[in-house]
C-alpha cells in the first residue's frame, strides 16, 4: 500500500503526468527577446533566424507582437543588405499595424 501511494505522489512530479491540465504556456516570447539582442549586438544572420522562429511561434499562438517581429527581421535584413526581404517585412510588419515607434 505504502508503495503503490509513493508511485501516485510521483506521477504529479513528472510533467505530463499530472490530472491536471497544463495551463502554463511555453515562453513564446524567447525566440524574440534572443532576436532583438543578437540585433543589438550586431548578429544580424542570427537574429533573422530568431525572429523568424518567433513569427512562426507569433502566428500559431496568434501574439500580438508579431507586427514587430516582422519589422524586427526587415530591421536584420537591412543590415545584411537584404533589400528585398527588408522592404517585404516591413511592409508586412505595416499591414499588421506596426511601424517604427523611435524618436
Amino acid at each position: 500500500m505504502k508503495r503503490a501511494v509513493v508511485l501516485l505522489g510521483l506521477l504529479f512530479l513528472v510533467p505530463g503526468c499530472s490530472s491536471e491540465p497544463q495551463t502554463a504556456a511555453p515562453d513564446d516570447n524567447a525566440a524574440f527577446e534572443r532576436a532583438n539582442h543578437d540585433l543589438q549586438l550586431g548578429d544580424a544572420n542570427k537574429a533573422v533566424a530568431n525572429f523568424t522562429e518567433a513569427i512562426r511561434i507569433f502566428k500559431a499562438t496568434g501574439n500580438p507582437k508579431l507586427g514587430e517581429a516582422y519589422y524586427g527581421r526587415g530591421m536584420a535584413y537591412s543590415r545584411l543588405v537584404m533589400k528585398q526581404q527588408a522592404e517585404s517585412d516591413f511592409q508586412e510588419a505595416a499591414r499588421r499595424g506596426f511601424t517604427d515607434r523611435r524618436p
